[in-house]
């Protein structure tokens, strides 16, 4: 029997990608991990995909609806907003202020709502929008972080500027751990873009609500908790 952890991952991951009308690609769940968890889980885990993707059709508003969990009202209400569809990002809506929304995404049923000021739109979003094309042209979560560094190093995608500002305040953020095969929830949060930069650079200690994140290898950023 596998880890109950890992069987719920299973479940969330197709829940949440047909949840949000992202039916193109659905979640692989690993023979592994398929092995593992029992018979009536994966049943049960089949039987809600094929009723649900029968009745399901995407919808520009529920899209724009899960971006707009990123942020507060008074940015989300003349914001952008973008999805990803066919390998690319998509303009929904254009809006009247410097924010553009989104929903960041992954094969594995990541959902991540984000709210890009224009630094972040110019310096962050090539990296975001690349790292979601590789995913879902079948590149494995283990050559990401390679192929991104190549991608800078042959000037595709830039570095942070300063002042680049992704706002992830969704109450139902969900990041997939590749290492452990888990999708689990996120706190609500803000993300701080920098070039890329030493882990010692911040004098930072595990009981602060804020830390050094270095998912990228060509800029970091301060990961500001404010779920507390």
């Amino acid at each position: 029997m596998a880890n109950l952890s890992q069987c719920l991952s299973c479940f969330l991951r197709l829940r949440n990608s047909i949840r949000m009308q992202q039916l193109s690609t659905l979640p692989f769940v690993s023979l592994q991990t398929a092995k593992k968890c029992s018979a009536m889980l994966i049943l049960v885990i089949t039987l809600f995909a094929a009723t649900t993707v029968a009745n399901t059709e995407f919808s520009i508003e529920a899209e724009i609806a899960a971006a707009a969990e990123a942020a507060p009202p008074h940015i989300t209400a003349a914001a952008t907003y973008l999805a990803f569809e066919q390998d690319h990002f998509q303009t929904l809506r254009t809006g009247t202020n410097n924010f553009t929304c989104l929903v960041i995404r992954d094969p594995q049923g990541r959902f991540e709502p984000a709210c890009l000021n224009e630094e972040a739109m110019r310096s962050v979003f090539p990296t975001y929008a690349l790292e979601m094309k590789l995913l879902y042209a079948g590149t494995p979560p283990s050559a990401i972080k390679q192929r991104l560094a190549d991608a800078y190093s042959a000037g595709q995608i830039p570095t942070a500027e300063p002042g680049a500002i992704v706002y992830m305040m969704s109450q139902n953020n969900l990041n997939y751990n590749a290492a452990t095969e888990i999708l689990a929830p996120t706190p609500v949060h803000q993300m701080y873009y920098f070039p890329k930069m030493p882990d010692e650079t911040f004098s930072l200690t595990a009981n602060l609500p804020v830390r050094l994140w270095q998912g990228f290898p060509h800029l970091s950023a301060l990961i500001v908790d404010i779920s507390k």
